[in-house]
């Protein structure tokens, strides 16, 4: 598994699957954060898609 700031360098400058990587690892983590923030779970479900989402230079090709 590569370290954490090795996948962020990459994913600010456009790798897609640095940033799929990233989500996938912290997921749970950012889903637990939102839900004691939002404590709704469409909310919750919205902040986590606009927090994916949010990323316009990454390769959406490379994301699936």
């Amino acid at each position: 598994m590569k370290p954490v700031s090795v996948l962020v360098n990459k994913a600010k400058k456009g790798d897609g699957e640095a940033f799929v990587t990233l989500v996938k690892q912290y997921e749970q983590v950012l889903y637990k954060v939102a839900s004691r923030l939002l404590r709704n779970e469409q909310d919750v479900a919205d902040a986590m898609q606009k927090a994916v989402i949010k990323k316009p230079h990454i390769n959406a090709e490379a994301c699936t």
